[in-house]
């Protein structure tokens, strides 16, 4: 029957799924247009009405899963809105609020910021005496809004970092054994994602359960990866923190810390050539699509 579904009972649907979809607040929204829209006390729920909802439902699942819900259809009549029709929306809205979180990675895509840094260390040498023993790379990352950077990171987005040190071409009188660990140092660290509730990483170090969520106006450490500890190196650190410039700026500070000043005078330089990379990873899939952030370097390598 048509109006076994009252509107109030949709409204209740309506207004958790977009929650999820639209705006949100806090830990809901991936800031995504709605299709359905809450009716009027005493209107009568119609199949237009329900495909509305089903649209929302759609893309919010298929977002989480990659593929489209089987458990709620697509109305042809007004019969076939129906009590079961109901619960299988209920179970369909607690399902998709558990998860989402959750973003299928055939609804994602990776892309390059394009703010780089790099530093020849065989031209410009740091870490060692009389030179520079610590080189930041500073960047702010920046959304339209503040609902703009939200929706991103609550739908699944991530700011990634990673640094290499290239030594195949460093000059024939320096010192390998630093270069060695700085390279094995950043080599080990994997990647570094920045998320909504925390930071983690593909390899080794220190992440912390910092997140966009999380942040202030003052410097929080989110990664930290030191030399080895039973080494000769091992105060030298690679570090990443992150504050909130404004609503919707993010500041991340890319340290390069060489501690290790060395033993009777002498402190061995670094050479290498060293690349501080950032990409982000986004939700681009069929049905939500959070817009890519733009990239100002303030401090280079």
């Amino acid at each position: 029957m048509a109006e076994i579904i009252s509107a109030a009972r949709y409204n209740e649907l309506q207004g958790r799924i977009a929650a999820l979809l639209g705006v949100g607040s806090g830990d809901k929204g991936y800031n995504q247009n709605v299709n359905s829209s809450p009716q009027p006390i005493g209107t009568t729920i119609r199949a237009d009405h329900m495909n509305d909802l089903r649209i929302d439902f759609g893309k919010v699942y298929t977002h989480i899963n990659g593929r489209e819900p089987t458990t709620v259809i697509t109305v042809t009549t007004d019969d076939e809105i129906t009590e079961a029709l109901y619960a299988a929306y209920e179970t369909l809205i607690a399902e998709v609020e558990a998860d989402r979180f959750i973003i299928d990675l055939t609804q994602s895509t990776t892309e390059v910021s394009g703010a780089n840094s790099e530093k020849n260390g065989a031209t410009a040498p740091w870490g060692g005496t009389s030179l520079p023993q610590q080189i930041n790379h500073t960047v702010d990352v920046s959304f339209q809004n503040s609902n703009e950077r939200r929706g991103f990171f609550n739908a699944g987005g991530q700011i990634r970092f990673e640094a290499f040190l290239d030594i195949s071409n460093v000059p024939a009188d320096t010192n390998l054994a630093k270069n060695q660990d700085w390279q094995t140092m950043l080599s080990n660290s994997g990647q570094i994602q920045f998320g909504r509730a925390a930071t983690v990483t593909t390899g080794s170090g220190t992440a912390y359960a910092i997140g966009n969520e999380d942040l202030t106006e003052t410097f929080q450490k989110i990664y930290l990866k030191e030399g080895d500890p039973t080494g000769t190196y091992s105060e030298n650190q690679w570090y990443i923190e992150a504050k909130q410039k404004n609503s919707s700026t993010i500041t991340f500070n890319i340290v390069f810390w060489d501690q290790d000043v060395g033993t009777g005078g002498a402190d061995e330089y670094v050479a290498g050539f060293l690349t501080s990379s950032i990409v982000h990873f986004r939700a681009a899939g069929s049905y939500v699509e959070n817009d890519a952030p733009s990239y100002a370097k303030t401090s280079d390598l």
